[in-house]
């Protein structure tokens, strides 16, 4: 495969940018004032390493524009961490998310094989690359979703056995820095989603299989910190809201103080609005009409506080399917459409636009810093099932999210990248936004897109299922500017 040997040309941004999974892209800085270097952490799940690739700081003498390149060979990572179990020796365990606090990186891991859910996240130095601690972190069954807060507290949802059962769902939270699970809180069943309210400052929690949503105290001076907040109905499962069908995508808008969430399987209530407060509830419905949303698959706002639009506007990810009645699904067509609501919009509850993405069935939205592009990378249907005929697999397609500009709203190009797996591809940014680095679940490589030009310009080999990936920003105090890896 012919690889472009293009500079990562990074014009650094003054603001520290904190991510979480699932709602932004990981980025952490160590400050202001000194040489900064960046890292690209990657999850390759297949061989139960982490691949880090270390991108040095130079400055052009002629225009002094700060350049990064590879550390090494561009196509190569620079260093392979390998995962340690329980008993301090490598293990056969499937990396995944991960979020950065306090100076590491939190991985979640979890089982290759049928046998029992894994229930340990590992801890990794951002500053050596090498394993924070040598026996991983025991947390609850099933971990799958890692968040940070804004505390750097380290949240771990555990989805336990993903049985109608409530004995293993719980959020392990972790204080940032720390080898041990500081509170693990009981949840409701099935698979579950964060959102995080800074006002009321609680955490509001979707239950898949209760229809419901868990509140967690989440405020140090409270009598109730880390515990439940239970509703008067007394419903089951310490869940405070019970909400529409299959809630799966929540997040929420200090705009309006509004928890949006996302009911994938209702006939009717396609969104629930919660008060973060009273936590009374209103409903977006189902429909194409005003004021109602086409589709619902996942939902999600920007968290990165550097524009006055970060948190305003939701966006709502939906698939629809036109069946041509012949029996054959690989004749149907299929639409992805990202329908954006405007949280300081009365009317027509919000909604200001509704895009249609023909042909693809994205499963993520990944936002660039500065509100400028949302990225949605496709995958493909679940289960081995086979695709559609005219369903274009393993593209990520781009929407122009700048509120100033003339194509606000619109998808501006899809991109061609590698193999996308039944989930689809996982995604992150540099922290300006000028680079996406896009992991093939399906395949072995990771993409590098040049956002300005929205082209791929780097396919780098890391050798097996690249499920997870994140950026780094840290300072280096030494005199050569940089970090010496060896």
């Amino acid at each position: 495969m012919k690889v472009l040997k293009q500079l990562f040309m990074i014009f650094l941004a003054s603001a520290a940018l904190f991510g979480c999974s699932d709602s932004d892209d990981p980025v952490v800085t160590a400050g202001a004032g000194n040489p900064v270097t960046e890292k690209l952490y990657i999850s390759v799940a297949e061989r139960g390493e982490i691949k880090a690739i270390h991108l040095r700081e130079e400055v052009e003498e002629d225009t002094h524009a700060k350049i990064f390149r590879h550390a090494e060979t561009p196509t190569e990572p620079t260093v392979t961490i390998k995962m340690l179990g329980s008993d301090g020796n490598p293990a056969a365990v499937l990396p995944g998310e991960m979020v950065f606090s306090e100076g590491n990186a939190y991985i979640r891991l979890s089982s290759p094989d049928a046998g029992p859910l894994s229930t340990q996240i590992q801890m990794i130095d951002i500053g050596t690359d090498g394993l924070d601690h040598n026996h991983p972190i025991e947390v609850g069954g099933g971990p799958t979703h890692l968040y940070l807060d804004h505390d750097k507290k380290v949240w771990i949802l555990n989805d336990g056995d993903r049985a109608e059962t409530t004995e293993a769902d719980s959020v392990s939270v972790i204080v940032g820095g720390t080898h041990a699970e500081t509170a693990r809180i009981p949840l409701g069943s099935g698979h579950h989603i964060a959102a995080f309210a800074t006002m009321s400052k609680r955490v509001f929690i979707s239950n898949i299989h209760d229809n419901t949503v868990s509140v967690v105290d989440n405020d140090p001076a409270s009598s109730t910190y880390l515990e439940t907040i239970l509703n008067d109905a007394g419903l089951p499962h310490n869940a405070a809201v019970m909400v529409g069908d299959n809630p799966h995508g929540i997040d929420y808008s200090h705009h309006n103080g509004m928890i949006y969430n996302a009911n994938t399987q209702d006939a009717v209530n396609a969104i629930s609005v919660i008060n973060e407060n009273t936590l009374a509830q209103t409903f977006i419905p189902l429909g194409t009409g005003a004021g109602e949303i086409p589709a619902v698959s996942r939902l999600r706002t920007r968290h990165q506080h550097d524009d006055p639009s970060d948190g305003r506007f939701i966006y709502v990810l939906g698939e629809t399917v036109d069946d041509k009645g012949d029996a054959d699904p690989s004749n149907d067509d299929t639409t992805a459409w990202v329908t954006v609501i405007d949280t300081m919009k009365a009317e027509d509850k919000g909604i200001i636009a509704t895009t249609p993405i023909p042909n693809m069935r994205p499963a993520r939205l990944i936002f660039g810093p500065h509100g400028k592009r949302l990225y949605l990378p496709s995958g493909v249907p679940f289960g081995g099932a086979t695709p559609p005929l005219s369903l274009e697999i393993d593209q990520l397609a781009v929407i122009d999210i700048d509120p100033t500009s003339a194509t606000f709203n619109e998808l501006l190009k899809k991109i061609k990248v590698g193999n996308a797996g039944g989930h689809g591809s996982v995604a992150t940014t540099s922290s300006d936004g000028h680079f996406l680095f896009v992991g093939n679940t399906g395949g072995t490589t990771v993409s590098v897109i040049d956002t300005e030009i929205l082209e791929v310009v780097e396919t780098i080999e890391v050798g097996g299922a690249p499920t997870g990936l994140g950026v780094v920003r840290i300072e280096s105090h030494d005199d050569s500017g940089g970090h010496d890896h060896g």
